[in-house]
Formats: C-alpha cells, sequence, structure tokens
C-alpha cells in the first residue's frame, strides 16, 4: 500500500481543529510529525491515528480516510479530491532520497489514471524541481544534494518513456539543448515529453557557444531545433549564440524556438511548426 504524508491543514480537518492547533500539539510533543528540508509538517496515518485513539477522536472516520482497498483506489480518490500536494510531496520525497524507481511508480499511476503526461510534468514534476531550486537559494540543501534530486527527477522521466506508448512516430527530429549548465535536468524532462509525443529527440545537453552546435547540425540532418532558457529574459544573456543559430536555422529552413522549460512542456511543436511554415510566427520567447 502507498504510503500517504498529511500536510497540517489536511490533520487540521480530519480532527476539526484549526490549524494552530495542529501546530501547538507537534510543538509540545503531542502528536509526532516528520519535517521536511523545508521544514513543512508531514503527517503519517499512524501518528495520527495513534494521536486520536489516545484522545479519543473519531477513529473510524481516520480509518476511512486513510486506508483504501488497492493502490488504484487510492490514486482515484486522491486525484478526485485534487490532493496534487500528496503526489509532490511523494516525488518530492522520492528525490531527495534518490529513489527512482519509488518515483517512476508514482508516475506511472499517474499516467494509467488518464493524466495527460504534459499535466504530470506541468503540475507534479515541474512544481517539485523549482521547488528543490528554492530551498537550495535559501540555504536548507545544499547545491550537491539539490543536483543529486533533480538528476533522479531526470534520470527517471527519461526512464519512464520506455514504458509509454508513443503517438505515432513523427518525420520531425528535435534538437534540444541549453546554454544554462543548471538546465541539464530540465532537458531530460522535456526529451521526455517530446519522445511521448513521437518524436524523435537529440538531446545534445549543455553546449557551450553556436558553433557546437552548429558542428552537430553540419553532420546530421534535423528540423527542429529548441533552446531551452531559465526565464525569458535570459536569452539576452546568450543573445549572440541565439542570433547566430536563428539565422542558421532560417537557413536551413528549420524551426528554432528559444523558451523555458514550462513553455516546452505545454507547447505543440506541430502547430507551432505549421506557423512557421505558414510564416506566422518566427520565434516564440
Amino acid at each position: 500500500m502507498q504510503k500517504v504524508m498529511f500536510t497540517t491543514d489536511e490533520v487540521a480537518k480530519l480532527l476539526n481543529v484549526n490549524k494552530s492547533t495542529i501546530k501547538r500539539w507537534t510543538n509540545e510533543g503531542k502528536i509526532h510529525c516528520e519535517r521536511t528540508p523545508g521544514q513543512h509538517r508531514k503527517f503519517s496515518k499512524e501518528d495520527v491515528l495513534e494521536f486520536s485513539k489516545k484522545n479519543n477522536y473519531q477513529v473510524e472516520k481516520i480509518h476511512k480516510e486513510f486506508y483504501v482497498d488497492d493502490d488504484s483506489t487510492l490514486m482515484k480518490q486522491l486525484i478526485v479530491q485534487n490532493e496534487g500536494n500528496a503526489f509532490r510531496s511523494i516525488i518530492f520525497s522520492s528525490s531527495l532520497k534518490r529513489e527512482q524507481q519509488e518515483l517512476m511508480s508514482i508516475i506511472k499511476k499517474l499516467y494509467t489514471e488518464n493524466i495527460a503526461y504534459k499535466v504530470i510534468l506541468r503540475d507534479f514534476i515541474l512544481p517539485v524541481m523549482t521547488k528543490l531550486d528554492r530551498i537550495e537559494s535559501i540555504g536548507k540543501i545544499d547545491e550537491k544534494r539539490c543536483l543529486v534530486a533533480k538528476n533522479t527527477i531526470g534520470n527517471s522521466m527519461v526512464a519512464f518513456t520506455d514504458s509509454v506508448p508513443r503517438l505515432k512516430r513523427r518525420s520531425s527530429v528535435a534538437v534540444l539543448f541549453s546554454f544554462d549548465v543548471s538546465l541539464e535536468n530540465d532537458i531530460k524532462v522535456i526529451e521526455s515529453k517530446l519522445e511521448v509525443d513521437g518524436y524523435l529527440v537529440i538531446n545534445l545537453g549543455i553546449q557551450y557557444s553556436w558553433t557546437t552546435v552548429n558542428q552537430w547540425m553540419v553532420k546530421n540532418d534535423s528540423n527542429i531545433l529548441l533552446c531551452l532558457v531559465k526565464h525569458s529574459k535570459n536569452e539576452n544573456q546568450h543573445h549572440s549564440n541565439i542570433s547566430a543559430l536563428e539565422r542558421i536555422s532560417e537557413d536551413r529552413n528549420m524551426l528554432f524556438l528559444c523558451g523555458t522549460t514550462k513553455m516546452f512542456i505545454d507547447m505543440d511543436l506541430e502547430y507551432v511548426g505549421k506557423l512557421y511554415k505558414s510564416q506566422k510566427v518566427l520565434e516564440v520567447a
């Protein structure tokens, strides 16, 4: 059975008390909680049940909330209740513990519940990666641990695509790269999305100049070139590289796009490509 950790808000609703009361009880040692790297409280079903028994709360209600027949029922229940935080919490914890198989299991279960792959990436994976960046920036975890966690996520996404049916294979070859070292694992996430969409993806990883990208293009055929940037404004930091690739792509009649992780997750490249061919759009930033 899948372990689910609950937030302070969820336990407060379950016990019909204020959120501040739950915090006070944890501070007083009356109810045990675990702390995330960001110092948020998380409660296991066992700890909540133990507390409820000692204090004459509605044990039957809590059993009903916490225990379900199987993982599929659990997933459906949480999805219906829009409890995305529960899944994000598991993904976050799995990434920090380098538990790639557990992370892939959660993603697979979401996918089998007919959650679109780009929705999984946008609503579950990207928020966790953003959270890792945030807590690393304020010193809650060190840079190495953040990188290892994000690498676990990126590798999981790429590995997961092997078990996902692709759309009918298109003839488009998408070349994906970035000039920003910090986006190495974001590239893997976008790669997984494009693979599921049916594209043949060439992941060039981190490149340091337009010449290195062009050297690959000279020796290989491709028709889509995607440059990942951290923020739209970051495009200015690589203006000369991007401008050079824009000119080369135009000469070769290739679709060239610069964008953020979220933009590429949401984007339908086939649609954008048709607009490009009709000269309605030349770049997206």
